[in-house]
């Protein structure tokens, strides 16, 4: 588990605490790579650097940004406000700093669910909206892309430590 304070869900139905550990252990896992990252090969290019990610922070801001992104679609939906986007500030400097960011992302996106977590998998279901790139997303949905998000993420930083 994560070095850092991760919440404790245990009040939240089965549903959620199942797509929280296992969005836990995605971070979890990044935290593995990203922490693996000598910090003088934080901002270096590599041959595998485009405009999108320069560099590791890089990747590491397009994570931050989007974790924060899906918290603030499932608060917006479940209290039917529109928020998005929202500024966010957060610290990337080093990896460890990263990582912090990464968390409270993680830690918003359980608190937007708070006040359903009780729902049942229905009700669930039923909190539905459409995202900026025009996709439509249940919660569930949405968590899941979470999830996968991160997991191709730490794929990428693999490979980019792996490269010359």
């Amino acid at each position: 588990m994560t070095s850092y304070d991760i919440q404790n869900w245990s009040g939240y139905c089965g549903q959620l605490r199942s797509i929280f550990d296992e969005y836990s252990r995605a971070i979890s896992e990044l935290e593995t790579v990203v922490l693996s990252v000598p910090t003088d090969r934080y901002t270096i290019e590599t041959e595998l650097s485009d405009e999108n990610f320069p560099d590791i922070r890089g990747i590491m801001d397009h994570i931050v940004g989007a974790a924060h992104a899906y918290a603030d679609y499932l608060r917006d939906a479940i209290n039917q406000t529109d928020s998005c986007p929202q500024e966010h500030v957060y610290n990337l400097e080093t990896p460890e700093d990263a990582m912090k960011s990464v968390l409270e992302a993680f830690n918003l996106t359980v608190d937007a669910l708070a006040s359903v977590k009780d729902y049942s998998e229905d009700q669930l279901a039923g909190i539905k909206f459409s995202v900026r790139w025009g996709q439509d997303y249940d919660a569930e949905q949405m968590l899941e892309h979470a999830i996968v998000h991160i997991l191709r993420h730490r794929r990428q930083l693999e490979r980019w430590i792996a490269s010359p």
